[in-house]
């Protein structure tokens, strides 16, 4: 899945001459499982980010295992960083990101039932107040 996920997407991005975030994708690297986020480029290149935070049940249920370290991708329009999925959750992503000065922040997330990963009843309120407050 992840070579036609990259073919299609590389392809889309040299076509229309964009930058593209894409949603995350699980990759095995090494033997482990990983949530990753792909920013793909005009010229047809792609970059990733490692979700760092895992939520329990994708630990549990699928061994996915978390990234370690974060990313800012320069690129002519702006430093891009993106924060997969379920690291939204933990402010000390968006605070580490000023020292590395990204012009633009992406949160990739979604949900695929209305059951919160977190202990609130809100994720997606909190998300948007979080994506919000990086700007």
């Amino acid at each position: 899945m992840t070579d036609r996920y990259t073919d299609l997407f590389s392809t889309l991005a040299q076509k229309h001459g964009l930058y593209i975030i894409a949603g995350s994708q699980p990759v095995v690297r090494d033997g482990d499982l990983y949530n990753v986020a792909h920013l793909f480029a005009p010229t047809g290149a792609y970059y990733t980010q490692d979700a760092l935070h895992i939520p329990p049940i994708e630990r549990a249920d699928f061994d996915i295992e978390p990234g370690d370290d974060i990313k800012v991708f320069d690129t002519p329009l702006a430093r891009i960083g993106i924060q997969v999925g379920y690291d939204v959750e933990f402010p000390e992503l968006a605070r580490c990101r000023p020292w590395q000065a990204p012009r633009c922040s992406s949160c990739r997330t979604a949900r695929t039932s209305a059951k919160p990963m977190t202990a609130s009843a809100t994720p997606p309120r909190r998300v948007r107040w979080k994506i919000s407050s990086m700007s």
